[in-house]
């Protein structure tokens, strides 16, 4: 029987082969320290044998990353020998190779680890909407996925608003329910916490590839849909009287059926 490998996974065999002779044993005492993410991405380093007990913070939130390929367990916060060895795998070290045959986790790690990132004001409305479709439990294919994207932005143009604002009038998503419910600048942490948590979590693991898909939407002309619906409710529609049912039958005879979803469009809709 044959077994075929990836050049990665060969690569990863080769790297976990070499670096077995040097890993690391486990502590005999540890480090107990205290470092949030910020601490981290401000200039503060985890070492080998640190020890931080405190759910949310850095270490046991690189554990849950890690966990998303690897690392095995529950998150318990040290930084040990099985820690090391997941971080040599996924960020691609030899651990031979390195000084004192350990690694020291930085802001650059943060990086590698995709648990460091800015949302800056040119990607902030790029960060809602990947965070909105993933909160929604949407899947498919990039024609999929540019005409939900379409239905919001066609929206935006009729209203004069930005995609951002058309997100933001309640009772949309039921995702983004407390979001909206908060001033401005509670908003913008709450956005931040949102993405770190779908990106720690494994069944989370598409919200990179969905913000790039994201990111390819603004380079095509928007789909003529303003509304759209899952197609298990849109069967059910005959029998309804709520908004969404009403604008799907009056406008049925111009729908189209994309994926998981029925698109239309309709002249009625709100703009706030």
């Amino acid at each position: 029987m044959k077994v075929k490998i990836t050049e990665n996974q060969l690569k990863k065999i080769i790297l976990k082969e070499g670096s077995d002779k040097c890993l690391k044993s486990t502590p005999k005492s540890w480090n107990t320290v205290n470092y949030s993410l910020d601490d981290i991405k401000n200039g503060k380093i985890i070492k080998f044998g640190d020890y931080d007990p405190k759910d949310g913070n850095a270490i046991k939130l690189i554990q849950t990353r890690l966990n998303d390929t690897l690392y095995k367990g529950e998150p318990d916060g040290k930084y040990g020998k099985g820690m090391l060895e997941q971080l040599s795998f996924v960020l691609d070290i030899d651990l031979c190779k390195q000084q004192n045959n350990t690694i020291n986790v930085g802001p650059n790690a943060l990086k590698l680890l995709g648990i460091y990132f800015d949302i800056t004001p040119e990607v902030e409305e790029d960060y809602l909407l990947t965070t909105t479709l993933v909160g929604e439990n949407v899947k498919g294919t990039q024609e999929e996925l540019n005409a939900i994207l379409s239905t919001i932005k066609n929206r935006a143009i009729k209203c004069g608003k930005s995609m951002k604002d058309i997100l933001s009038i309640g009772k949309q998503y039921s995702t983004l329910n407390y979001y909206n419910s908060l001033s401005d600048k509670e908003k913008k942490q709450e956005l931040y916490n949102r993405v770190l948590k779908q990106k720690l979590k494994p069944k989370y693991n598409h919200f990179d590839d969905m913000f790039k898909k994201v990111q390819s939407f603004r380079k095509t002309k928007p789909l003529p849909y303003n509304h759209y619906a899952a197609n298990y409710l849109v069967k059910k529609y005959n029998s309804k009287t709520d908004s969404l049912a009403t604008s799907y039958k009056k406008n049925k005879k111009s729908s189209t059926v994309i994926g998981d979803h029925t698109f239309w469009w309709d002249d009625k809709h709100r703009c706030n």
